[in-house]
């Protein structure tokens, strides 16, 4: 059985007979009649699949081997799909994981971001919607590599645009460098918390200090002037890059229920996190 789950885009869920058993798969499939387009959509499917295969181990998708003359049984002609293991949970602002837990989860994002980093692959898209959680048993997926861009293009790269997560330098047109990605990743946790956005970064109720006062009473007050700063307008404000700012996390105490939650999330990656030393 197919359902549509985004028609805009074309997204299905179905269920593969694979095996012995049958399995859940999640297919992300795009059609576009004009050729440019489609040409263009075609290479960022094929980007998104190389970057789940280098991945693999991490808190990706997996990717799920379909037979081409399957796909076309599915999806209208000239289709570009990718067939993924179906993630459980849902959008980690949207989770049933308590406040502790999603502390740790945030902290569990940043070091898969660092991971990505480490392969060579920058993860642009960074907004809550692309971290899919769940809590019993707690686990976190990173979704959404469409919009990755390779380490040596990085400086010609165009980052991925996320309406309510984007630093102020893109809302206004102006140079963009991997600090726009440090605030997008600090307003994932303050979405995640408080509800913040971009445009809410001075109100009491959903902003920056609503989001600093949560911290304090989470008991993760240490975390408080690194996520400041990370939320800084100024760009050279922020710490430059996904690396500076888990290197300045990282160290910060934190209650222990947030520890346990980031040390549970990160188990079944441990091995795939090692090979680049973390």
């Amino acid at each position: 059985m197919i359902s549509t789950v985004d028609p805009r885009w074309h997204s299905y869920a179905a269920k593969f007979e694979l095996g012995a058993r049958g399995r859940e798969v999640f297919i992300k499939a795009h059609f576009v009649r004009h050729a440019p387009d489609r040409r263009s959509v075609r290479l960022q499917f094929r980007r998104e699949r190389a970057c789940l295969e280098i991945l693999a181990g991490l808190a990706v998708p997996e990717l799920v081997r379909a037979r081409p003359e399957d796909m076309r049984t599915l999806l209208p002609p000239r289709s570009s799909w990718i067939a993924m293991r179906r993630c459980r949970g849902r959008a980690l602002c949207l989770s049933n994981l308590s406040a502790p837990e999603r502390i740790g989860a945030w902290l569990f994002l940043l070091e898969q971001l660092v991971a990505f980093r480490r392969h060579q692959i920058l993860y642009t898209d960074v907004k809550c919607w692309n971290v899919l959680a769940a809590a019993r048993p707690l686990s976190a997926t990173v979704i959404d590599f469409g919009a990755a861009v390779p380490i040596p293009r990085t400086r010609t790269a165009v980052f991925a645009f996320s309406p309510g997560f984007n630093a102020p330098e893109q809302l206004a047109g102006g140079p963009v460098t991997e600090s726009a990605l440090v605030f997008q990743a600090s307003v994932v946790l303050g979405c995640s918390l408080v509800g913040l956005k971009t445009h809410l970064l001075g109100d009491p109720r959903h902003g920056r200090g609503a989001l600093l006062a949560r911290l304090a009473s989470s008991g993760c007050g240490a975390l408080a002037p690194v996520v400041r700063a990370s939320l800084d307008e100024s760009p050279a404000c922020r710490p430059h890059d996904f690396e500076a700012l888990f290197s300045a996390v990282r160290g910060q105490p934190v209650p222990a229920a947030v520890a346990d939650a980031w040390s549970r999330l990160r188990e079944p990656c441990r091995e795939k996190l090692a090979e680049v030393g973390l």
